[in-house]
């Protein structure tokens, strides 16, 4: 098994001690190493001899017996639509892949930072070397953070692109408009405290109005007392003249 998802660091997946050498389309090695205890090996090409999407690699494998296997591979571009997916406005996804063999059967699979793998199911490359998965990507908790979207051919090897989920922050409200509250009461001058009215207050204004109505009312009175009592002295001089 050959993963080439990252050009810089091709795995591969064979017996323990096996010796591996890649080499690019023109025959030359691009990089070489031996597999560990558990059949693993990591090949990083030499600087600048890193195979670019479209390039083919072939990779050669030699057990401790000697015995050589060899597989040509293709280097595959993956592209998602949407780098960024906002729920729970955007939900749609798409996945070009790009250098397959035309006709190859590709298989697609997405894979989120929770590990919940979604498969999507298999394609037919077209006569360009190219197909494309759309899916839904799943309004919930569990779908947010990053995804890794692989599509792997039957031939050639896999390609991988990431993206992220989010969910959309609520809109705060807006509290930059005319206040809605009762109109605020001017301050009191400084030094004096603010007037209250009370009952006590409302009281003692209507009684003072109250007095100031008796006290004219009397002033009145004793005014036309006096007219009285100058007219009738009047009249009895005059009777008496």
């Amino acid at each position: 098994n050959v993963d080439t998802t990252d050009p810089g660091h091709i795995k591969v997946d064979t017996e323990p001690g096996a010796d591996v050498v890649i080499h690019d389309d023109d025959g030359k090695i691009i990089c070489q190493t031996t597999a560990d205890d558990q059949g693993q090996a990591v090949c990083v090409p030499e600087p600048g001899k890193t195979p670019q999407p479209g390039d083919q690699i072939t990779v050669i494998v030699t057990d401790d017996a000697g015995n050589s296997t060899s597989k040509v591979v293709r280097i595959i571009a993956v592209t998602v639509a949407d780098k960024e997916i906002v729920l729970p406005e955007e939900t749609s996804q798409q996945a070009t892949g790009r250098y397959f063999q035309p006709g190859e059967l590709v298989h697609g699979r997405s894979v989120s930072a929770a590990g919940v793998e979604t498969d999507l199911g298999w394609r037919t490359a077209d006569a360009d070397g190219q197909v494309v998965f759309a899916w839904t990507v799943a309004d919930a908790d569990s779908s947010l953070g990053g995804h890794t979207v692989i599509l792997t051919g039957n031939h050639s090897g896999p390609g991988k692109d990431t993206f992220q989920v989010v969910r959309q922050t609520p809109t705060p409200p807006d509290t930059t408009g005319p206040p809605t509250g009762p109109p605020s009461q001017k301050p009191p001058p400084a030094g004096k405290p603010p007037l209250v009215a009370t009952g006590a207050t409302v009281g003692l204004g209507m009684a003072a109005a109250a007095g100031l109505v008796l006290t004219a009312g009397l002033a009145l009175v004793a005014v036309g007392w006096r007219r009285r009592h100058r007219d009738q002295a009047a009249a009895r001089a005059q009777h008496q003249a």
